[in-house]
């Protein structure tokens, strides 16, 4: 692999980001430039989860829940739901680590609450560990994991 390729395009992508940290640093209120590229987060991370749902699926529902103040009625579809969950706990997460809290399992635990709060994984203990039996060399030992998958979580 020829390294001289890669550089340049390397150079030019850290300096647009460089300038982006920047600009955010400058405004008043930086939400406003990161919060359409988190909802786009969202929607793709959610898509390769099998959550199908479109960008202006999930602003419209954040808009009316905005509006309303609590959940809007239900004429939105589940998965429009589940990604903008996805995005709130994402939010959520960064303002308190931006806010100086440490990166921990309570902070792991609160995001993943907020992620199943509604939906497909609202029954399955949202913001709590599962201790999963896992078998290494026959014998077995217990891990303490969070369950993220969306295929895993069925009605």
């Amino acid at each position: 692999m020829d390294a001289n390729r890669l550089i340049i395009p390397i150079a030019s992508a850290s300096a647009a980001l460089a300038r982006y940290d920047q600009m955010l640093k400058g405004m008043h209120n930086g939400e406003i430039l990161l919060a359409p590229l988190r909802n786009q987060e969202a929607v793709g991370s959610s898509r390769m989860e099998g959550t199908v749902s479109t960008l202006d699926d999930v602003l419209r529902y954040e808009a009316d829940q905005e509006e309303s103040g609590n959940e809007p009625e239900g004429h939105y579809r589940n998965e429009a739901i589940e990604v903008f969950l996805y995005s709130r706990a994402l939010s959520a997460a960064q303002r308190s680590i931006e806010q100086g809290g440490p990166l921990s399992s309570f902070l792991i635990k609160s995001a993943h609450k907020v992620l199943l709060g509604f939906g497909r994984g609202a029954h399955l203990s949202p913001g709590e560990f599962h201790a999963l039996e896992m078998r290494h060399s026959c014998k077995p030992i217990k891990v303490r994991a969070l369950r993220f998958s969306k295929r895993d979580m069925r009605l």
